[in-house]
């Protein structure tokens, strides 16, 4: 098992790599829900179990990965919760 401590000068990308982090839970969604019914099994993946709770944080964290060393400002043009993460 992983250690959830993330300490040091890549802390917060470290914490932010999926790869760090177990896989996502998967739930299956209850027939009810399920317009197809028979013979098709439909699961949906809990996003928010991802570092920063939501699907942005892989995208923020593949930004910064392509960052050049040294940079000191980052500017996202995007809106919205990408920016956030």
């Amino acid at each position: 098992m992983k250690s959830s401590v993330f300490a040091g000068k890549n802390a917060i990308r470290n914490y932010l790599d999926p790869s760090n982090h177990p896989p996502l839970p998967l739930v299956e969604i209850p027939s009810s829900l399920n317009p197809y019914h028979k013979n098709v099994h439909i699961f949906a993946k809990l996003m928010t179990f991802l570092p920063l709770g939501n699907v942005k944080s892989i995208p923020a964290h593949a930004l910064l990965g392509t960052v050049p060393s040294g940079t000191r400002q980052i500017v996202e043009a995007s809106s919205g919760n990408t920016v956030f993460s």
